[in-house]
């Protein structure tokens, strides 16, 4: 009789099986005090982003024979428990990262498991980076499937060792004079407040920035940012985003939720004299995490009666600030107006502020369309001082190039639209619809498969009914193997027929609501 064998990889299960010890890298922890003095002086000399951890730069790989186990059904596994004391939070860069189907990567913190990474993260780059998980130690542990062990590429380049912004405690974060994006005076703002996140670059600096719409609408994941965030073609691929970071309630300012993340951007463009730069991710964000595209307006009127600012001040929980005056056309950080100024000067908000962090994010006018993004300025709870936004009016043509503009990318059709609104992809007034995701079937691995036995893989990402159906090749079944209700997890079913002659055969499964099917070849 043909004989079955179910194997679940789920970290849950494959935890029981352990029985070698972690591989450890023990770090310096960051010494707080010293690095923000290190800051301030860089600012004031330099500019540019804000750093919330300290890089550690290594090259670690996981096939030097440290650190790993076998696994009961042949499967392998490597652990390494990384530390660095005092930490606020630890993230990670790979230089290399290649998984084969059944594998995975988890990466757990004291907050618990941070995600699961699979074959459908390896990118043509062959990168990695990873948002932050709390707190100074974290555990990454690597399992392959059976045949797995020479089938990966692992190598930790980069470690962020975190000492403000994530993590922080609720006294050392953002002035108090910012408003909560959840209170009363976000609610008018609640869509654009969806299209603002912000993000990590090189797993050390930190910056604000905003999807933004184009003509076609078609949800193009557009990213508009500020250029002395320096995100560059070098580094595009380390940018990792956080949606929807906001306190629970009104005047907390602290404990927002990390768990909407996405990694990955192009550069498209970038134009200094108004400090613009455009991004692109590589995937468009999950939809349950309800991000809008915002809209905009390019035209060159230099009357602007109020605005408004969503943004991450010192990259902490969102908030919203407000200018209830007139704004300026100025140069960046003068007060002299100029009719062809590069920037809005907001000479002082009147609620909200913005601080360090905030770089990058949206100026909106009383249309609720972006008019520019956050250069820099002196602004801060306490104070009355001014902030420049460079305007788009500036960066549309920019410097005549695509790379050095806006009008290439956000009117892609050349349709000559001076303003746009904002697009939802849940459309205005519908309620959000979680969309189920699709399974991924890799088929029968290895391919041919030698012997009688073959292991066929697929991950389900949310529990369906599954039927798993293979079928030689004048199509007739050989054996069902799968006709059940499953839970999501990743499988790699095994197909094991002493009497299947050699040939080709097909592995047929249907599930949420598809059906695929892959052909492989035993060979006995």
């Amino acid at each position: 009789m043909p004989r079955i064998v179910l194997v679940i990889c789920s970290c849950v299960l494959l935890a029981t099986m352990a029985t070698a010890a972690p591989r450890t890298l023990d770090l310096p922890g960051p010494d707080k005090a010293a690095l923000l003095d290190e800051d301030a002086l860089r600012l004031a000399e330099q500019g540019g982003p804000e750093r919330f951890a300290w890089p550690h730069d290594l090259t670690l790989t996981a096939d030097d024979g440290e650190g790993w186990d076998r696994l009961s059904g042949g499967g392998h596994r490597w652990q390494l428990e990384i530390r660095a004391p005092g930490a606020l939070s630890l993230c990670f860069g790979f230089s290399r990262f290649a998984l084969p189907w059944g594998g995975r990567l988890t990466i757990t913190g004291v907050a618990g498991l941070q995600r699961a990474y699979t074959a459908a993260d390896n990118r043509e780059s062959g990168q990695l980076w990873t948002p932050v998980v709390l707190g100074d130690t974290a555990l990454l542990v690597l399992e392959l499937p059976a045949g797995g062990r020479d089938q990966f590429e692992l190598e930790l380049a980069r470690v962020g060792r975190g000492y403000r912004g994530f993590g922080e405690p609720v006294d050392e974060k953002a002035g108090s004079c910012n408003i909560d994006v959840v209170c009363p005076e976000g609610d008018p703002w609640r869509a654009e407040i969806r299209s603002v996140g912000v993000y990590q670059i090189g797993a050390t600096w930190k910056c604000t920035g905003a999807m933004i719409n184009n003509t076609s609408e078609n949800g193009r994941p557009l990213f508009l940012t500020a250029n002395h965030c320096a995100v560059n073609p070098n580094n595009d691929e380390t940018v990792v985003v956080y949606w929807n970071y906001e306190s629970e309630n009104c005047g907390d300012l602290s404990g927002g939720s990390l768990a909407d993340t996405q990694a990955g951007t192009t550069w498209l463009a970038s134009w200094a004299p108004s400090d613009m730069t455009l991004l692109e991710f590589t995937a468009a964000p999950d939809t349950s995490w309800h991000v809008t595209f915002a809209g905009w307006d390019r035209g060159t009127s230099t009357s602007i009666s109020s605005a408004v600012t969503i943004h991450h001040p010192s990259t902490d929980e969102k908030s919203i600030s407000f200018e209830d005056d007139p704004l300026e056309v100025t140069e960046y950080l003068s007060n002299a107006e100029v009719a062809d100024g590069t920037h809005w000067r907001v000479v002082d908000w009147d609620a909200g502020t913005t601080e360090p962090g905030s770089s990058g994010c949206p100026l909106f006018n009383p249309q609720h369309r972006i008019i520019g993004q956050l250069h820099g300025g002196y602004a801060a709870c306490g104070n009355e001082d001014s902030d420049w936004y460079g305007r788009l009016s500036v960066s549309w043509l920019g410097g005549e190039t695509p790379e050095t503009q806006l009008a290439a990318w956000l009117d892609p059709g050349a349709t000559g639209q001076g303003i746009l609104g904002l697009y939802d992809p849940n459309g205005p007034g519908v309620p959000p619809v979680d969309v189920p995701e699709a399974f991924a079937f890799a088929g029968a691995v290895p391919n041919p498969a030698v012997g009688a036995v073959a292991v066929i893989e697929f991950d389900l990402p949310q529990e369906a009914h599954v039927k798993l159906t293979v079928y030689d090749v004048r199509g007739r079944r050989v054996d069902q193997l799968l006709d059940q209700t499953m839970p999501a997890f990743y499988y790699a079913i095994t197909w094991n027929d002493p009497a299947a002659p050699s040939g080709v055969y097909f592995a047929r499964l249907e599930t949420l609501g598809e059906t695929q099917t892959r052909a492989f070849t035993l060979i006995r």
